[in-house]
């Protein structure tokens, strides 16, 4: 544990001469006054002092070399610190994606090559999102927007597996040599929200969430996997996934879809695992608008949160509340009991 190491640098620092003496002068007085420990303290020693060398090695070059660089587009560069679960392991783990990003040099050249591909398809990205945003449609309901991410793809030549009887599909594509599935998700729904200036009169809905971004750069990226070379140098494959109902609204809504066998969960993701739609993916990305600090292009986390929803339903007696309240119970009494306690 390196940060640890500087609080006890003096006794590291004479066991790490010690251990020099044994090794440059094995006869010499400071080897003498160490061999008189037991052999097996003098290999614990040794080991230790062996560990606080690589330690300092390590040292240098986390804290004294530059950082590695991550490619975000043609005309910007961002410095990535690495940061890790654990920090017990964090600089060999450091060493090693610094050996990794610096010796290749065709990544950058890779990822020239990608980004090319994608600003042919920028016209397409931007009407994707106007389109969607003028055509907000809440979760389970997204049959227009479903329908269109369907026509778009099929355009670009995906296969297609709908959903069926709710909104969404999803589309494969192989490169062709064995490795990993990777899902990419773009997400449907809207939010209500009534007082939003471009809220759709009738419904309410408006795209305050920026699914419609999603599923543009959802369509953006299988645009540009289709490109040729796209695929070169990569392996495994991709799923494309148009998902319904993130957000958690109209739950009265999908509770009717419910009973009426027609999903078994309020959320779509979770209705899209139980269908099997995420079988053998080993790992699953998407992106999502929203507000960063100025000077940062991107934030990446571990992942969100999931949940669990509950219907509790709070039966009361009725009874006149002057005459005779010990009667009855009230049933916002024990509701407002139980949301206070949660």
């Amino acid at each position: 544990h390196i940060p640890a190491s500087f609080s006890l640098a003096p006794f590291h620092f004479l066991l790490v001469r010690h251990f020099l003496f044994v090794c440059r002068f094995p006869f010499s007085r400071s080897s003498l006054l160490v061999c008189r420990f037991p052999f097996p303290t003098l290999l614990f020693l040794s080991a230790v002092s062996a560990f606080l060398l690589l330690s300092a090695a390590l040292c240098f070059l986390r804290f004294c070399l530059p950082n590695p660089y991550v490619y975000v587009n043609e005309n910007f560069i961002k410095k990535r610190n690495f940061i890790y679960p654990s920090d017990k392991f964090y600089a060999i783990l450091w060493v090693s994606e610094y050996i990794r990003q610096t010796t290749k040099g065709d990544q950058t050249m890779e990822a020239e090559k990608l980004l090319k591909m994608v600003e042919k398809y920028e016209s397409l990205i931007y009407e994707a999102a106007d389109h969607i945003w003028k055509h907000p449609e809440t979760g389970y309901r997204e049959w227009k927007t479903s329908a269109y991410m369907e026509e778009q793809f099929e355009k670009l030549g995906y296969t297609l597996v709908r959903a069926g009887n709710i909104p969404g599909f999803y589309a494969d594509l192989d490169t062709g040599k064995p490795g990993p599935k990777i899902a990419i998700l773009g997400e449907l729904d809207s939010l209500i929200v009534a007082n939003h200036p471009d809220a759709d009169p009738e419904t309410s809905a408006v795209h305050a969430c920026g699914h419609n971004a999603q599923c543009a750069i959802l369509l953006g990226v299988a645009a540009a996997m289709k490109e040729p070379g796209a695929l070169d140098g990569l392996c495994g494959s991709i799923r494309f996934i148009s998902v319904p109902a993130e957000e958690l609204i109209e739950l009265g809504y999908r509770e009717e879809l419910r009973k009426q066998g027609i999903i078994k969960y309020y959320g779509g993701k979770v209705e899209f695992i139980s269908r099997g739609y995420l079988d053998g993916v080993d790992i699953s990305m998407m992106i999502h608008s929203g507000k960063l600090a100025e000077g940062k292009a991107l934030s990446i986390s571990k992942g969100c949160n999931g949940c669990i929803t509950k219907n509790i339903t709070f039966k009361g007696v009725s009874a006149h509340a002057g005459g005779s309240p010990q009667s009855g119970r009230n049933a916002l009494y024990a509701a407002t009991c139980g949301l206070n306690a949660v």
